[in-house]
């Protein structure tokens, strides 16, 4: 563990050292949140060749959604190939009963979920998308001594899941960082966030600053709105026929269109 050559942005630093079961990172794009955690479970899988991780996500169809390619990359980079067994749908620890598993949420439930017990790490991927359901069965299925659940997000909504989780938790870490904040930043991807700010600044605040989502100013209609309109299939009335109004955008602009209703 001593010999890897491990390199973080200084804002790592706390998620790293501090001893918390929830460690948490969000912000915008290109900020390194993902390469972190991908190199936390390498590093400790390396000191722990018995350690079990599992990388979650809301939904997930397929692996090449997952967290498999940034991971086994890190192993690359890292120089520690010959202590993994990177398969097709986990990785596995050499010379140890360790392992690395990609897994969806919504297709567990409270008996399913049980093939996690024994895990000492859950990466929730995404977690801007987590649901609460979701969280009530992962929680406390990771419940070995000394585990812990990291979570990584864009951030989407205040009142998301994963945001209203870290308020107030005395158990916790959780750091914003953002591009800027990324010392192994490319060139190419500093000058695509800087078109983006000239462009639609709503869009950069969000997409790579980290803010949560705004409501489309001008907006006849909301998110919270729809939400508290929406009745259920068996409270419909019998329809002769439905009609659509649709208020397209014609404010002129190459952005006109966030403003049309689809």
């Amino acid at each position: 563990m001593s010999n890897l050559q491990i390199g973080i942005a200084n804002w790592a630093v706390p998620v790293i050292t501090q001893p918390v079961r929830y460690r948490g990172v969000k912000g915008g794009r290109a900020s390194g949140k993902s390469h972190l955690f991908a190199h936390m479970i390498v590093a400790r899988m390396v000191s722990d060749p018995s350690l079990k991780c599992v990388c979650v996500r809301e939904i997930q169809k397929s692996l090449e959604f997952s967290s498999k390619q940034v991971i086994s990359d890190k192993i690359l980079d890292m120089g520690v190939s010959h202590l993994f067994d990177i398969q097709q749908s986990r990785i596995k620890r050499i010379d140890g009963d360790g392992v690395i598993t990609f897994q969806g949420m919504q297709d567990h439930t409270a008996e399913t979920v049980k093939s996690m017990e024994g895990f000492k790490v859950a990466w929730v991927e995404e977690a801007q998308s987590i649901s609460q359901k979701s969280i009530d069965l992962l929680d406390p299925t990771i419940r070995a001594e000394g585990s812990e659940v990291w979570f990584s997000w864009n951030p989407y909504k205040e009142d998301d899941p994963v945001e209203q989780l870290f308020k107030d938790n005395d158990n916790s870490v959780l750091v914003h960082a953002n591009y800027m904040d990324n010392p192994f930043l490319n060139e190419a991807t500093r000058e695509m966030a800087e078109r983006q700010r000239l462009q639609n600044i709503q869009k950069y605040n969000h997409i790579w600053l980290g803010d949560y989502i705004k409501e489309v100013e001008g907006a006849l209609w909301n998110g919270d709105m729809i939400q508290a309109n929406r009745v259920d299939i068996e409270d419909v009335p019998d329809l002769s026929r439905i009609v659509v109004a649709i208020d397209p955008a014609v404010t002129g602009g190459k952005n006109s269109d966030e403003t049309g209703i689809v």
